[in-house]
């Protein structure tokens, strides 16, 4: 029969403590970074616009990205709070709800090409949305429906930052083992 002495046990009892109280405050800080890692990505594919068509207008939707970091369930969620920031991510159709047509308003191709530069040196459109439609330089649409292809911006921002994630948490994650 063999015996076995282990030596140096207190020492790592000791570190395993110090990591278990460690533990939730890296791993938050590791969520937090790989949730920045995404949402900057994120707000880069929209300020790109999209392949297929996901054209920058005002703004808002990349000044609208954020990201949510929940440490008791260990996750982070990054996304907007915009009722059409889902649409442009999955695609869809959107039909009316308490009227039998939807009714918008189309610019002309015209009319959204028309630019000037502003205060700040930005090239921006000539016209407002409402000038737009005062001054009828585009047309009313009038349909029972609408088919919103998908024109993703945060799957595609995760997939191109996978490795970066995934660095951000051997960083925390060796900190731990290492006791800084």
């Amino acid at each position: 029969m063999m015996k076995l002495t282990l030596v140096g046990k207190q020492s790592l009892i000791d570190r395993l403590d110090w990591m278990q109280t460690h533990n939730d405050a890296r791993l938050t800080k590791a969520l937090n970074r790989a949730a920045i890692i995404v949402q900057d990505a994120a707000k880069q594919n929209v300020a790109r616009g999209h392949p297929e068509n996901l054209r920058i207008g005002s703004g808002i939707l990349r000044a609208s990205l954020t990201h949510i970091v929940e440490p008791g369930a260990m996750r982070a969620r990054v996304g907007t709070p915009l009722v059409y920031g889902p649409i442009h991510e999955f695609g869809g159709e959107i039909k009316p709800k308490n009227k039998p047509w939807l009714v918008f308003f189309v610019p002309s191709k015209w009319a959204q090409a028309q630019t000037r530069t502003n205060a700040r040196g930005r090239e921006v459109n000539r016209f407002t949305p409402n000038q737009i439609k005062q001054k009828g330089m585009g047309y009313w649409v009038r349909t029972k429906k609408v088919t919103i292809p998908k024109r993703p911006y945060l799957g595609p921002a995760l997939e191109s930052k996978r490795a970066e994630v995934r660095d951000a948490f051997e960083d925390v994650l060796r900190e731990l083992i290492e006791g800084h």
